[in-house]
C-alpha cells in the first residue's frame, strides 16, 4: 500500500508540474506570436494561420479576414504563418512572390517596406517584455511587494553595528539624519553615505524595546560589481545580517538533495554553531565538495542530516580564481507585510524589475563567454517545468512571477542575432538597410544553416543540463 501511495503521489506531482509548465509556456508563446500577428495585421499583412501548438489540428476556425486559428495536438509552442512564407523560418518563396498578382503583393509580408517587416518581427519579443511588465505590475497591485522592516535580526561579529552596541531586535529609525522605515531605506542611505562621506562617523537612531536610543558608527565601504552599468559600485555596510534561515532552496542543489526545505533554520554545521547567514556562507564557502552534518530547526523541532556541498570556481577582485563551496540555498529576511501599489507605480516597478532581469541575464552571458563561467545555469524545458511546478506549489503568485521571468528570457533569446530567430531576421534587415538591397538568397541560406547549427548546439547543451532535473525526478 505504501508503494502504491508513493506511486500515486509521484504521478500527482508529475501532473501538477506538467500543468504548471504548460500554463507558463502557453501564455508566453501565445503572447509572443500574438505580438507578431497584431503588428502584421496593422501593417496590412495577410496572415494565413495562427497556431497554438504543433502537430495535427484538434480544433480550428477562420476569422473574418481569412486567418485560420488552430489548436494543435502538441502544446509546446506555436507559430504565425504569413501568406508568402515558404517554411517555418519565415523565409520568402521567390517562386510564389513572382506569381503574385498586384493585389496579393499588397498584403505580402516580404513585399512590405523594410520598417514594416522589422516592426512585425520585433513585435514578438516586445510582446514578451510587455507581458512580463504587466505580470509584475499585476502582482504589485493585487498582492503587493514584500516590505522588510528595518529591525536588526542578527549582526556580523566585530562589524560596525556590533561594535557600536546594536543588538538583535533593535528597530532602526534613522541614519545620518535620513529617515528609515524599511531595509530598502537603510540600504539607500548607506549607499549615499559611502559615496558622499566615506570613513566618517554617522549617527544612527534606533528603538530598543520602545525606548529611543542612539550611537555613532563608521560604515564600512565595500565595492561590488554593478550589473546594470557593467562597472563597479561602492556601498556602505554596517554589518547587519539575517538568521541562517532558508528562504528558498535551489532545485537539485546540495540542500535540496539532502532534504532541507524552505523555512528551515540552520543551527550548526559539523557541530560548529552558526549564528547568522554570513557565518553560514563563510563556513560553506570554506568547505567545497565536502560532506558535513547539518543541524537545523523545523517547526520547532531540531533535526540532523548529512549533506555534501557543491564546488564552484569564482573570480576574486584581483582576477585570481578560487574554489568555494555552495549549499544551494537563498536567504529571506522576515517579512512584516506586503505593500500594494497604485497602477502607475506598479508599472514603473515592473519596468525596473524587467530591466534588472535582462541586465543580469546579459551579464551572466558575458561572463560565460569572456570568463568561462559554467553554463550549467542554462536550462531547457525540463528545468522550466521543474521550476514552474515548484513555484505553483508555493502559490499562484509565485507561478505568475516565474511566467514573467520566462517571458523575459524568451523575448531576450529571440533577439539574439542568430537566424532563424527574430534577431537573425532583424540582422538581415539591418544589412539590407545598409546595402540598400536585400542580401542574396545564397547569403541568407548560409546564415540560416549556421544559425540552425548554433541553435542545435544550444539545444544539446540545455538538454545536457536538464539531466540534473531528470535525475532528481527519478530519485537519483
Amino acid at each position: 500500500m505504501q508503494q502504491l501511495a508513493a506511486a500515486l503521489s509521484s504521478i500527482q506531482a508529475g501532473l501538477f508540474t506538467l500543468i504548471a509548465f504548460l500554463f507558463v509556456l502557453s501564455i508566453v508563446v501565445v503572447v509572443h506570436e500574438l505580438g507578431h500577428f497584431l503588428v502584421a495585421r496593422w501593417c496590412g499583412v495577410k496572415v494565413d494561420a495562427f497556431a497554438m501548438g504543433f502537430g495535427r489540428e484538434i480544433y480550428g476556425w477562420h476569422d473574418s479576414k481569412g486567418t485560420r486559428w488552430r489548436i494543435n495536438w502538441i502544446p509546446l509552442g506555436g507559430y504565425v504563418k504569413f501568406m508568402d512564407d515558404a517554411n517555418g523560418a519565415s523565409m520568402p518563396s521567390e517562386e510564389l512572390i513572382a506569381r503574385m498578382t498586384p493585389e496579393e503583393r499588397a498584403v505580402s509580408f516580404h513585399a512590405k517596406a523594410l520598417w514594416k517587416r522589422a516592426a512585425v518581427i520585433f513585435a514578438g519579443p516586445l510582446a514578451n517584455f510587455l507581458l512580463a511588465i504587466a505580470l509584475f505590475a499585476s502582482l504589485y497591485m493585487i498582492i503587493g511587494a514584500p516590505v522588510f522592516p528595518a529591525t536588526v535580526e542578527a549582526l556580523v561579529a566585530n562589524s560596525p553595528a556590533a561594535r557600536a552596541g546594536l543588538k538583535a531586535g533593535d528597530k532602526i529609525v534613522s541614519i545620518d539624519g535620513i529617515a528609515v522605515v524599511e531595509m530598502a531605506d537603510l540600504n539607500k542611505a548607506l549607499t549615499q553615505i559611502a559615496e558622499t562621506k566615506p570613513g566618517q562617523p554617522v549617527e544612527i537612531r534606533y528603538q530598543r524595546g520602545g525606548t529611543p536610543a542612539g550611537t555613532q558608527l563608521v560604515p564600512d565601504v565595500k565595492v561590488a560589481a554593478n550589473t546594470l552599468s557593467g562597472g563597479s559600485a561602492r556601498y556602505g555596510d554596517i554589518g547587519l545580517t539575517f538568521l541562517p534561515r532558508i528562504g528558498d532552496v535551489v532545485p537539485h542543489g546540495p540542500a535540496d538533495r539532502a532534504g532541507l526545505r524552505d523555512g528551515d533554520v540552520i543551527i550548526d554545521l559539523d557541530r560548529t554553531p552558526i549564528g547568522n547567514f554570513v557565518e553560514l556562507q563563510q563556513f560553506v564557502s570554506a568547505h567545497p565538495g565536502q560532506s558535513m552534518e547539518v543541524a537545523f530547526r523545523r517547526a520547532g523541532e531540531i533535526q540532523r542530516l548529512t549533506m555534501t556541498t557543491d564546488s564552484a570556481q569564482i573570480t576574486e577582485p584581483d582576477g585570481s580564481k578560487k574554489t568555494v563551496g555552495r549549499l544551494g540555498i537563498m536567504n529571506t529576511p522576515a517579512i512584516a507585510e506586503y505593500r500594494r501599489y497604485a497602477p502607475v507605480k506598479a508599472v514603473t516597478m515592473g519596468v525596473q524589475d524587467s530591466y534588472f532581469v535582462i541586465a543580469q541575464s546579459l551579464s551572466a552571458l558575458k561572463r560565460m563567454v569572456t570568463s568561462g563561467e559554467n553554463a550549467n545555469q542554462l536550462g531547457g524545458p525540463l528545468q522550466i517545468a521543474d521550476v514552474a511546478g515548484r513555484a505553483a506549489k508555493k502559490g499562484f503568485d509565485k507561478l505568475v512571477w516565474i511566467a514573467a521571468l520566462v517571458s523575459l528570457s524568451v523575448g531576450l533569446f529571440n533577439l539574439f542575432p542568430i537566424p532563424p530567430l527574430d534577431g537573425g531576421h532583424l540582422l538581415f534587415y539591418g544589412a539590407e538597410a545598409v546595402r540598400g538591397k536585400p542580401l542574396s538568397e545564397n547569403a541568407k541560406e548560409v546564415g540560416f544553416r549556421m544559425g540552425f547549427a548554433l541553435i542545435l548546439m544550444l539545444v544539446f547543451l540545455v538538454m545536457w543540463n536538464d539531466r540534473i532535473v531528470l535525475r532528481g525526478w527519478m530519485g537519483g
